[in-house]
């Protein structure tokens, strides 16, 4: 391709990103049907299985369209506007109050957002309360079946053989309204809390824009731009638990009072032990998070030392040094990721259990307190109950440790968007025709530091000013050139970051600035992204003034040498150019964009002498000339160049004058220059070298006449290199591959992993032996060949429940052991793997692509996969027992079992193959947002001093409103699952009790009532847990991709050969 066609396609591609509110969403353009099924999803399926039958990868184009009214620009205005009121309504809170008592009171960041998405929220809650209300009829109409199958095998009974028919389709259309109740709840309040992170996104950036370069939080910013707005999405599927649980118990217990009698109501006091205890927990996980998470951002730090000094330590050979120091942080981690671990234990152990002991209070209550007749018309009912209660009981940790986790997110984000913005306290002017470009009267400089005092035993940080620079006057005449030189740590750079508003002055200072400004500082930042673009910065493309700029800043020898000219793509940190070539493009840049006002903050300290002589000339003292130039330099042959000289030392102006009246001075510029001569490194021209390759002397040689000649025209590019430099991340094709499991179960140790799995599946044995017992006990069954009484049926059932909770507690154990191997290994590994791959996968491998490893995937390993993989296999078990107690009760119930299983099959393969490649693409959306330069490595104020900040905040915008494109897509895309293995629920609920009931009707056996009506319970059961296992499948698949992603740093990536001496 030529470079019209190269420019063509390039657009093409950056427009591609805002690919939001192209096409008309299919949301909008549902009918009401389609949107109770949610059929408007399917067209997304039906595309994802295309790609995956042809081989083709899932793009960005194949993904949902936004709706308007989740326009995320609006939203974040709406947020920016609520927090101001926020603020000002925590102002008038702090009125009068002392510094003690201020501790406390803080802006609430959660309610903000709360008020934000208020209407979503607000579907949300009525769609979850209709569902936990069906959901509590659903038992009374359990009831109902099971008293007319006790009336129906009671021979002399008048019952109507079809009224359990009846109620049987009544409990399917039951089922299918907590369905579409529930869906209805799960997709508003995931839509508020999606928008809620893709605000907090555009806020972090915003603020980490406004921020001075000295901040000294990089890594945090990090963590909360990609793991702590994340959150939100993960908070989304428990929030509604959080009231609905204890709502749910509180109907429950009073249901039971209608099937039990007063021993369901007391039943309550054992539910309400355990709130304290929880409470408790609650806090404890919250302080053992924050831990972690402070010591995770130390780890992401030392991550990214590593990615921006990998050559230094390739050279020095500190690669196990810098993997000691990152394990040994994460040594300190894990400590406090064990104590995460056991406090989560611990709820899962009280929570899950709970339920089971309030069952065996239940009944030894009814049985010995109020002598109540154990019977299936009253027991399977409570069962059912109990049953209930046990998935939101169950459901309750998790939804604690989320909101633990939220709540310790929300404090970081607050507590950085409270950080004061940057102070600009220098006036900007248009008036190009006054004579003073820059005047500054009276300056004083100043920094902060953080200052602990006691005030009533309680430390309070303050922020205290220390004065740096003090009385500085200084007038720099428009079209002038002014040279400040100076001792190192005299405050040379100082005094220019002063005039572009980089540092904080004093009230009474003034600095006024008339005219735009173009500021180069001492290490040349350079964007990812193509040379000219760089050059260009934004503005539109001259073909004459390009040429001349580059002719000017001795670029021309540098575009001939690059394969692809300056359609070149500069790496990160301008990985693939010299030092000197970074500084000509600076030069270039502010050169092309005719901006007044030139301030050059030493930046010839990183060419060789001879180029330093040449951009002097041609480009400073050229190209410039008739603009006001201020240039900080050690070069002494230029002084007698400078229109005026500046003179600072020890932090003040110690002359202002000319080349002149400086010689007939008493200062002693020779003397502040001592050992910073630019003769000491000038000779050398290694540093005008590409990084990768030496240059000869006849090459270095080459390059100084080819800088002498003017191109005429603008080198052109071979048109084969036209290429990216940076890769784009790869995308895996189809399921989880079955490697990548065992991997992760590898890591963990076999002996946790097996002992962990045979504990789980005994626990649930266990169980469903305890559920039969009193199944047994209701239709007075011998046991083994024996006629138990009932203190013993009792005393039988006690001694299960009692080794359900063994069980419990002692799964729980290798369980944790099994993930700290995991933890441990997976990190160790990744950084061994990432400080051994060549300089070359530097250079081409984006820094918030392996941040992202570090921090989000590595916390999904760490946090999420434990907590999903507890719930699926208890929720697997659940089904399994259930299934075995059914088929237990009528083998023909098989049948039901085998449709179900080949339908639920079908549509899980035919949901994960586009899911699986959504929550790819998702991950990869994700990490060009969290790639941004200015994220990783704050730039010295130039992106201000060339008003940039709103280019970047658009560019940012763009990759957000893609990235949350991808996140509506997926969170849809469970819907559409969910509605259809609820419908699969409610076919097991009616074939069950249809089936059952034609039995009933042609046998007259009144044994198998109990077994029968147990068999019923369960089907209920088994529709409830399908529910939560779509959720929890989501969620592992998701955390299966980011082991996914892990393992590829671990094993994939390309090693240096290692080299014997």
């Amino acid at each position: 391709m030529d470079v019209k066609e190269y420019l063509e396609q390039k657009a093409k591609q950056e427009n591609a990103v805002d690919e939001s509110y192209v096409d008309e969403n299919e949301e909008e353009a549902a009918t009401i049907f389609s949107k109770y099924i949610y059929t408007w999803i399917s067209p997304l399926f039906a595309r994802g299985w295309e790609r995956n039958e042809s081989g083709e990868i899932f793009h960005n184009k194949d993904l949902l369209q936004l709706p308007a009214d989740e326009d995320i620009h609006a939203a974040h205005a709406t947020f920016l506007t609520k927090w101001a009121e926020e603020l000002e309504y925590t102002k008038e809170r702090l009125a009068g109050k002392t510094e003690v008592e201020a501790v406390n009171i803080k802006p609430r960041l959660f309610l903000v957002l709360l008020k934000c998405f208020k209407r979503d929220l607000l579907i949300s809650a009525v769609g979850r309360f209709i569902s936990d209300g069906a959901t509590i009829a659903a038992s009374f109409l359990i009831r109902e079946i099971i008293s007319w199958i006790a009336k129906e095998v009671t021979p002399g009974a008048s019952v109507r053989e079809y009224d359990g028919f009846i109620w049987s389709v009544a409990v399917a259309i039951n089922q299918m309204l907590i369905s579409y109740a529930n869906n209805l709840s799960l997709f508003h309040v995931q839509k508020a809390f999606c928008n809620m992170r893709s605000v907090l996104v555009l806020t972090v950036y915003d603020k980490s824009l406004n921020l001075d370069a000295s901040h000294g939080i990089t890594g945090r910013v990090q963590q909360m731009h990609a793991t702590d707005t994340y959150k939100f999405i993960e908070m989304s599927l428990f929030m509604q638990q959080l009231w609905s649980a204890p709502c749910m118990i509180v109907a429950a217990l009073i249901s039971l009072y209608f099937f039990i009698g007063w021993a369901g109501v007391i039943s309550f006091g054992v539910i309400m032990v355990g709130v304290p205890f929880q409470g408790v927990i609650a806090k404890k996980l919250m302080e053992a998070r924050t831990r972690c998470i402070g010591i995770a951002d130390q780890r992401v730090n030392a991550i990214n030392e590593i990615m921006h000094g990998i050559r230094i330590i390739k050279f020095m050979g500190w690669e196990d040094r810098f993997l000691d120091r990152v394990n040994k942080i994460r040594s300190i981690e894990i400590e406090n990721f064990k104590s995460l671990m056991i406090i989560r234990s611990v709820m899962v152990i009280v929570i899950t259990h709970l339920p089971v002991v309030v069952s065996l209070f239940v009944f030894a209550v009814a049985y010995k307190g109020f002598d109540y007749q154990i019977n299936p018309t009253s027991v399977f009912p409570a069962m059912s109950m109990l049953n209930i209660l046990r998935m939101p009981m169950a459901m309750l940790p998790m939804g604690i440790g989320k909101l633990v986790d939220l709540f310790v997110s929300i404090d970081r984000l607050r507590e950085f968007f409270l950080r004061p913005d940057r102070v600009v306290r220098i006036t900007k002017t248009s008036d190009v025709k006054a004579p003073e470009a820059v005047v500054m009267k009276n300056v004083t400089v100043q920094y902060l530091s953080d200052v602990t005092v006691k005030v009533n035993d309680v430390d309070i940080v303050q922020q205290r000013a220390n004065d740096l620079m003090q009385g500085i006057n200084l007038t720099i005449q428009r079209g002038k050139l002014t040279l400040v030189v100076g001792s190192t740590g005299g405050g040379k750079s100082t005094l220019m970051n002063t005039m572009i508003g980089e540092t904080l002055v004093t009230d009474d200072s003034s600095v006024t600035v008339n005219g735009e400004v173009a500021y180069i500082t001492q290490e040349a930042w350079i964007m990812n992204a193509t040379l000219r673009d760089n050059i260009l910065c934004g503005k539109e493309f001259d073909h004459d003034k390009y040429l001349a700029a580059i002719n000017d800043c001795q670029l021309v020898s540098d575009l001939r040498e690059l394969a692809a000219s300056d359609m070149t793509e500069i790496g990160e940190r301008g990985v693939n150019v010299s030092g000197g070539q970074k500084q000509r493009i600076a030069f270039a840049r502010a050169v092309y964009s005719d901006r007044e006002i030139v301030l050059m903050d030493d930046p010839l300290s990183a060419v060789d002498s001879h180029v330093c002589v040449a951009l002097f000339e041609e480009c400073i003292v050229g190209a410039l000339a008739g603009r006001t130039r201020v240039l900080v330099t050690h070069q002494v042959q230029f002084l007698p160049s400078a229109d005026r000289i500046v003179v600072v030392d020890n932090c003040a102006i110690v002359f202002d004058g000319t080349y002149e009246e400086l010689q007939r001075s008493t200062v002693d510029v020779a003397s502040m220059l001592v050992g910073q001569s630019p003769q000491t490194a000038r000779d050398k021209t290694i540093d005008d070298a590409s990084p990768q390759d030496g240059i000869s002397p006849s090459e270095a040689a080459y390059r100084r006449e080819s800088r002498n000649a003017r191109a005429t025209e603008i080198p052109l590019p071979n048109h084969e290199e036209l290429q990216k430099l940076m890769s784009t991340e790869h995308q895996v094709q189809g399921s989880i591959a079955l490697d990548v499991i065992g991997w992760y179960f590898t890591i963990q140790g076999p002996i946790p992993v097996f002992l962990s799995f045979f504990f789980f599946v005994l626990w649930r044995g266990v169980s469903v032996v305890a559920d039969l017992m009193v199944s047994w006990w209701s239709a007075r069954t011998r046991v083994i060949d024996r006629t138990l009484t009932q203190d013993q049926y009792l005393q039988w059932y006690g001694i299960f429940i009692a080794l359900t909770g063994a069980c419990l507690l002692i799964r729980q154990v290798p369980f944790v052991i099994g993930m700290l191997n995991a933890a441990r290994a997976s990190n160790s590994r990744m950084v061994n793997s990432l400080l051994h791959a060549p300089t070359s996968f530097f250079d081409t491998t984006p820094t918030g692509r392996v941040i992202s490893r570090f921090s989000k995937d590595m916390e999904q390993m760490d946090v999420m996969i434990p907590e999903s993989l507890n719930f699926f296999y208890n929720l697997v078990l659940v089904i399994l027992g259930a299934y075995a107690i059914m088929i237990y009760s009528a083998y023909y119930l098989a049948a039901i079992f085998v449709v179900v299983i080949i339908v639920f099959k079908f549509i899980y393969t035919y949901y994960t193959t586009t899911n699986r490649a959504q929550k790819r693409l998702e991950a990869a959306n994700r990490s060009p947002m969290t790639s941004e330069d200015l994220l990783w490595e704050p730039p010295d104020g130039w992106y201000r001093a060339y008003d940039m900040v709103d280019n970047f905040t658009k560019k940012h915008l763009l990759k957000t409103k893609l990235s949350t494109r991808s996140v509506y897509s997926w969170r849809n895309s469970q819907r559409w699952f969910s509605i259809r293995v609820d419908a699969v629920s409610s076919f097991i609920i009616l074939a069950t009790t249809l089936i059952i009931c034609g039995v009933v009707v042609s046998s007259d056996d009144p044994a198998q009532a109990p077994v029968m009506s147990l068999a019923i319970t369960y089907s209920i059961g088994i529709a409830s847990a399908f529910g939560y296992l779509t959720t929890m499948t989501s969620d592992l698949e998701s955390g299966m991709s980011s082991v996914e992603r892990v393992k590829e740093y671990c094993d994939e990536l390309p090693q240096e050969k290692v080299v014997e001496y």
